[in-house]
């Protein structure tokens, strides 16, 4: 059971961070936390447990190392180091980015396959208790995700 993000961007690398519910953060009861690294065919799971438990909804942004991004308009600061803080503390950031919604649904899994641009999916699963998703970037900085 976990949150999983998986590359399959050639000859790249890349970054990875993502929003969870913490009720201990005020405000937004949500904790920011990055930068997980990811080569092509690499994959990464960036919270273990039984996902629709903790919250049906989590957010992620992601960059490569060749200017390819997977965004959304949920502006969040983050600095470019590693770092795990409630959504609103600021201390250390550099940047703003904008993360884009992962609704889970019911999902125990669910996995995100980061793809470079033009690339057209097999089908999803159906059914089942696990999910996915395929992020194409197609370098517009919109929110190119493909619900597949």
């Amino acid at each position: 059971m976990s949150l999983t993000f998986v590359s399959l961007v050639p000859n790249d690398t890349i970054w990875i961070a993502y929003l969870y519910k913490n009720s201990g953060c005020s405000g937004t009861p949500f904790q920011k936390a990055g930068w997980w690294s990811l080569a092509d065919g690499q994959s990464v799971s960036v919270w273990n447990g039984d996902l629709a438990w903790l919250n049906r909804y989590y957010y992620y942004y992601a960059e490569s190392k060749n200017g390819l991004i997977w965004n959304g308009p949920i502006n969040v600061t983050v600095t470019n180091n590693a770092f795990s803080q409630c959504q609103w503390n600021n201390a250390n950031t550099t940047r703003t980015v904008g993360f884009q919604l992962i609704d889970i649904g019911i999902n125990w899994d669910y996995t995100v396959t980061l793809v470079p641009p033009g690339w057209k999916p097999q089908p999803a699963p159906t059914g089942g208790s696990s999910g996915s998703i395929w992020g194409d970037d197609d370098d517009d900085d919109d929110d190119d995700d493909d619900d597949g």
